[in-house]
């Protein structure tokens, strides 16, 4: 059954949802696991916490703040190359914590076209009056509203890549687009400035628990592991954000450097007044195309803050918050987002007035902040059904006992020192993933890296953590995310390009996996604090071999 399903996984011979149906009839025909206990597998507690985090950023989007922030952060950081691939870097990975890569990639790429138009269309002497440049930038904005309210890649997310090469935010004449640009000086300059938008999309899911499907899988295992060994683990959105964010700053900062150097090279092109201008009116149009902050913004605002408080304040560094008020185990952050879920069906989306509550008279009925025909449209339901089957699939293999034959198999490791071990299960994952989706590598590989850990007797985490921040390191090629196809299917670079820029990052990000997980990783979970029960040996790795490394 896990052949089955990895072949059809990575070949997409079924659509990635369909295969993950396969454990809820094969399991109990095979009699792993019966039809009720595999079904149970499909909503499990975090699998509820990454669809109320969906809904939220639906509401995000709906409201069209996402596009208030990026373009209010646009404005401030000037029309330098250098600075204006940050401006569009830093919105990015931010919004990509907290909503989907694909629609932050989605609405940022919009901006960045148009920019590139104005650009290239300088450099070939095309003299266009203003208007047609505000049309131009008042254009970018409605793509960029198109790209999140008519989004035919949203429903599906990781599912398809085909989809994203054919989506309509970047069904430009590409053939054209890439002969101006090839023509154009501003030729680097303009790959450096798509790429950006796609790699700080990826940086940014790693840095929360709820910002890519591999850190809910991961999740997952963890409590997993936790039932097997009756072991607390300390593994909750906090925790993940004080391994994952580091990372996730780590790598944002170190792709702005080396997408400068690669691209633009040290002094890069000066800049005339007229381009500068250019710039500046195609951002500041677009801004102004939002109108005035409107109550939905500040309403959309308001919950998000309230889901990000609950989140952290639940247990902060195991101290007690909130959550101690209940007995154990009863609220997690499934609780806490489910919560703001439900709420914000409660609130309209345009600021009342006392006549709108008057008896006997007709008045304009309020809409909600969100509709549940917009969260049924834009939730990607297909992953919530992939996490399912690949909880499911992960109990068939830990009841069957195949994890642990997998993980005997792999002793070969015993002899490696830790960080080794680390670095080479990175790096296998991060070029697997090129290939495959990240949450298919993490349902495979996690149930069969905790079982090595053992034969290794050391910490889980040791293992699970680098696969799984590895799983989200897919630079080089189209087609290894969403986001990735998106900016090729805009013509502006070639595959070459991708592979050449996203080679070097995604060394970078093996290096900064194993550097996270043997330092501050090892620190926030104590990872040389660990006791395999059925061994009753104490983990071996210490913390004279963590400073040595």
């Amino acid at each position: 059954m896990l052949l089955l399903m990895a072949v059809y996984w990575c070949t997409e011979t079924l659509p990635l949802a369909v295969t993950s149906l396969i454990p809820l009839f094969l399991a109990p025909v095979l009699s792993i696991l019966k039809a009720g206990d595999v079904a149970k597998e499909y909503l499990k507690d975090l699998n509820v916490m990454f669809m109320g985090g969906l809904m939220i950023a639906v509401v995000i989007e709906h409201s069209q703040l996402h596009r208030r922030i990026s373009l209010g952060i646009l404005r401030k950081m000037g029309t330098n190359p250098r600075f204006l691939m940050l401006g569009f870097m830093l919105p990015t990975w931010f919004l990509s914590m907290w909503i989907s890569n694909t629609a932050t990639t989605a609405m940022m790429l919009a901006i960045v076209q148009a920019v590139i138009d104005q650009l290239s269309a300088q450099e070939l002497n095309v003299a266009e009056p203003s208007d047609d440049l505000r049309m131009t930038a008042l254009e970018a904005g409605r793509k960029v509203s198109s790209g999140i309210n008519n989004n035919a890649f949203e429903s599906s997310h990781t599912m398809s890549h085909e989809n994203e090469m054919s989506s309509p935010e970047c069904s430009t004449d590409e053939s054209e687009r890439k002969n101006q640009v090839t023509n154009s000086s501003w030729e680097s300059t303009s790959k450096a400035l798509s790429l950006c938008v796609c790699y700080a999309a990826t940086c940014g899911g790693i840095a929360t628990l709820t910002g890519s499907a591999p850190n809910i899988i991961l999740g997952e295992n963890v409590n997993r592991l936790s039932e097997q060994y009756d072991y607390n683990f300390g593994f909750d959105f906090v925790s993940w954000l004080g391994f994952g964010f580091p990372i996730s700053l780590l790598m944002v900062v170190t792709t702005w450097l080396w997408l400068q150097l690669f691209f633009i090279g040290f002094r890069g092109k000066k800049q005339s007044e007229k381009e500068k201008l250019q710039i500046k009116t195609v951002i500041n149009n677009a801004y102004e195309s939002l109108g005035p902050f409107q109550f939905k913004e500040v309403l959309a605002s308001g919950h998000f803050l309230l889901l990000a408080g609950l989140w952290i304040t639940r247990n902060p560094g195991g101290v007690g918050g909130w959550g101690s008020l209940f007995d154990a185990g009863y609220v997690s952050d499934a609780t806490a987002v489910m919560f703001v879920a439900i709420l914000v069906f409660m609130w309209p989306s345009e600021r009342p007035t006392f006549s709108c509550y008057s008896l006997g008279t007709q008045t304009k009925q309020r809409k909600p902040l969100v509709t549940w025909e917009a969260i049924v449209h834009k939730v990607p339901w297909g992953l919530l059904l992939l996490l399912g089957g690949g909880f499911a699939l992960a109990k068939c293999i830990e009841v069957s006992g195949l994890s642990k034959i997998l993980g005997e198999s792999l002793n070969f490791f015993a002899g490696w020192p830790t960080w080794g071990v680390v670095m080479c299960l990175g790096s296998i994952t991060a070029f697997i993933t090129e290939i495959t989706s990240n949450a298919t590598i993490c349902i495979i590989l996690l149930p069969i890296v905790a079982s090595v850990t053992k034969q290794l007797n050391v910490h889980p985490f040791y293992l699970m953590l680098p696969v799984t921040a590895c799983s989200s390191f897919a630079f080089m090629l189209p087609v290894a995310t969403p986001p990735n196809a998106l900016v090729f299917a805009t013509g502006v670079l070639s595959i070459k390009d991708m592979a050449k820029a996203g080679f070097a990052l995604n060394i970078i990000g093996i290096c900064v996996a194993t550097l996270a997980t043997m330092t501050w990783g090892s620190a926030l979970f104590h990872l040389d604090k660990f006791t395999y029960p059925q061994l009753n040996i104490t983990n071996t790795t210490t913390n004279s071999e963590i400073l040595s490394f």
